[in-house]
């Protein structure tokens, strides 16, 4: 009887130790902003929360990473999946059918055989890639109108990639194969072989990831995703963060205005104190808005700045004894919040820093793009310079001086310019460019390109009414520098794309009439036609968000050719109020499930308004953008879903002091958010000041 209760005991604690030992799934590394939220079945995930290192995941959870973000999480014993940055996965069928849920992104899983029946699967809508023992990665993007890449590349063993209509290929070590879906079709492609090299630049081992505890100015960028009170909620007409009023330009009076923030941030586990000052002075058509943010702790003098969480921020190009002249400037605008003179379609406009707002001629290929989507988790200094000199004139638009990759332009000329009436005629010419559509990681390979020309031609312009007649046409076209080193380099080859410069089939045009009446009520009516492989406004609000699966659709739709209208209208007084909202929508040529739209709204009214009729020293702005919404229905039932949108309420508490609540949607990829409330308190605490 001893021997049998000291054997029980044995195993009890044999049991209980390996209990506390197989807390599976955990993460064994984190890298920048990754989350993880439970859904219980069918129901919607719960509030996100920070995934801590080698704390057990709950199953049913939801794990999704931000930019430049990376963990790594031991799902069982001998399995192991590294998630990549901006990638969504679900564990909800892990317990059922060993099978992990690629949502969009990119994994690679490391899988070692121990039981005969042991195995993992790697499921998308497209398919799903069965292994017993290997080493593979897995990449998934959707784009527009249910088309989707599931791509598999395997390193060590094999896999068997199934579609969910039941075709399959085996896909050895070294090689890689692919599904393709679209306009209801499913195509799996034969295994390609692959480089080593090929494998390694996509799924790069955590020690060629840059690290945020390396870098402070990164990591500075991980935290505001997920708690600044500031950030936007979406890219926006687009959504922005707070946007200093635009004055008159005659209106010659130097203002200045201070925004202020006192707050404390929990990162990794320390608790940081922030300030945030953002003053802006504006005088006649010249504005400068700065925004200086600090983060310390309590354990050390706050006037240490080597000591500051974000202090190479703060460096200015020294680095020890060496001085880096770019990190100098680098440093020196990311405290400019913007820099600005003039305004769009006068003679002279340069806008330096954070840009809400960039177009380049009617904008048929750039519309409104934002660089200010991630602000302020992601600075970006944009670049904007026109001028108009009456026979010609240019447009330009960068959005990131610091690395310019996605730019654009246009030129035009007036040739029978001071003629009456038809002096006004201009035509143009333009292109914008991106050379990382599918991320920094393939710089060049591919990019992506529009060319088109246009005409406009103002055919009344009094106070009651104007009127401009206008026209586009553009095309779409790729470069790719080597073939063999782009993803999805297979799929792309049997499309007929190769090395160097491909038009793409198709194109887009479009003519319209826009204006105003009585100076109050803009107006705009435009018939838009694509054919082939077109996208209309590609480069909007959404687009650094949606980059890569836009990319997708753009060059593997194969749409048919689409006709529709856009029209915009509303009331507008300047700085006084702002109600207008505008609708594409294009009809397919023949049926098929693909819906192209687009609804932007805002709604913008002073606090002198609402004070004249109301009493009340308050005021308000909602903006609001969602693209190709399925049907009427599906909006009502949830009209955030797949949205950017912003909601400030403000109230006066003096002359003097605004207390403002804002909720904003923050986009971390093209399928995942955050949703945020802050509390703002902003002060013009000079006025206007008397020179």
């Amino acid at each position: 009887m001893k021997k049998f209760i000291i054997l029980l005991v044995f195993i009890s604690f044999s049991v209980l130790g390996f209990a506390q030992v197989d807390n599976y799934p955990y993460a064994t590394l984190v890298i920048g902003t990754v989350e993880y939220a439970v859904s219980e079945g069918t129901q919607q995930p719960q509030t996100y929360r920070p995934l801590e290192i080698e704390k057990t995941i709950p199953m049913y959870s939801i794990i999704r990473t931000g930019p430049d973000s990376y963990a790594e999480i031991q799902i069982a014993r001998n399995k192991t999946i590294k998630v990549y940055s901006s990638t969504t996965i679900s564990l909800s069928k892990f317990l059922t059918d060993s099978s992990v849920d690629l949502r969009t992104g990119k994994i690679r899983a490391i899988f070692k055989k121990v039981l005969q029946s042991d195995e993992l699967k790697i499921r998308t809508d497209s398919g799903i890639a069965a292994v017993r023992g290997t080493d593979f990665g897995v990449i998934y993007f959707r784009g527009q109108g249910n088309i989707s890449i599931m791509e598999v590349l395997v390193k060590e063993g094999s896999v068997e990639l199934s579609t969910i209509d039941g075709k399959s290929v085996i896909i050895p070590a070294g090689f890689s194969s692919t599904i393709n879906s679209y306009l209801g079709r499913i195509e799996i492609d034969e295994p390609k072989q692959i480089s080593e090299e090929e494998f390694s630049k996509n799924f790069q081992e955590p020690a060629q990831v840059q690290q945020p505890t390396v870098e402070p100015k990164q990591q500075e960028q991980k935290l505001d995703e997920k708690v600044s009170p500031q950030q936007p909620t979406d890219k926006p007409s687009v959504p922005t963060p707070q946007e200093p009023r635009e004055i008159k330009p005659q209106d010659t009076t130097p203002k200045f205005d201070l925004g202020w923030e006192v707050s404390s941030q929990n990162i990794g586990g320390t608790v940081w104190n922030k300030i945030l000052l953002s003053p802006i002075f504006r005088v006649g058509k010249f504005g400068i808005g700065l925004y200086l943010v600090s983060y310390w702790d309590g354990k050390n003098n706050i006037y240490d700045t080597t000591k500051w969480y974000n202090s190479q921020e703060y460096d200015f190009g020294f680095n020890g004894d060496t001085f880096v002249i770019t990190d100098f400037l680098d440093d020196l605008f990311k405290k400019i919040l913007f820099l600005s003179y003039g305004a769009k379609d006068e003679q002279v406009f340069v806008r330096i820093g954070s840009i809400p707002d960039m177009t380049l001629g009617h904008g048929f290929v750039m519309d409104r793009y934002s660089n200010m989507l991630g602000f302020p988790a992601v600075r970006r200094i944009g670049f904007q310079f026109d001028l108009d000199f009456g026979y010609w004139g240019f447009e330009s638009a960068i959005a990131d001086l610091s690395r310019s990759r996605l730019f654009g332009g246009r030129i035009f000329v007036r040739p029978l310019y001071g003629t009456f009436v038809i002096g006004n005629l201009a035509v143009g010419v333009s292109g914008v460019i991106d050379l990382e559509p599918l991320g920094s990681a393939f710089e060049g390979n591919p990019s992506v390109f529009f060319i088109g020309g246009d005409f406009d031609f103002p055919i009344v312009n009094i106070i009651v009414f104007s009127l401009d007649l206008f026209a586009d046409v553009s095309k779409a076209g790729i470069y790719i520098n080597d073939i063999s080193q782009t993803p999805y380099g297979v799929v792309l080859s049997s499309k007929g794309y190769n090395q160097g410069i491909n038009l793409l089939s198709g194109e887009g045009i479009s003519a319209g009439i826009k204006g105003s009446i009585i100076s109050l009520i803009p107006y705009r009516i435009e018939y838009r036609r694509i054919t082939g492989n077109f996208l209309p406004s590609y480069f909007d609000a959404l687009y650094d968000v949606q980059k890569e699966s836009r990319f997708l659709t753009l060059v593997l739709s194969n749409l048919p050719p689409f006709n529709g209208i856009l029209g915009y209208s509303g009331f507008y007084v300047s700085n006084v109020l702002e109600a207008t909202i505008q609708y594409e929508q294009l009809w397919p040529e023949y049926d098929v499930d693909v819906s192209i739209n687009r609804l932007i709204g805002k709604f913008k009214v002073s606090k002198e308004l609402v004070k004249m009729v109301s009493g009340i020293p308050s005021y308000a702005v909602i903006t609001y953008q969602r693209n190709n919404i399925p049907s009427a229905q599906v909006f009502f039932d949830d009209i955030l879903k797949d949205s950017t949108v912003i909601l400030e309420l403000a109230y006066s508490i003096d002359p003097n002091t605004d207390v403002s609540v804002s909720y904003k949607r923050f986009y971390i990829s093209s399928q995942e958010y955050q949703d945020t409330v802050s509390i703002q308190l902003r002060s013009s605490i000079f006025g206007e000041i008397g020179l």
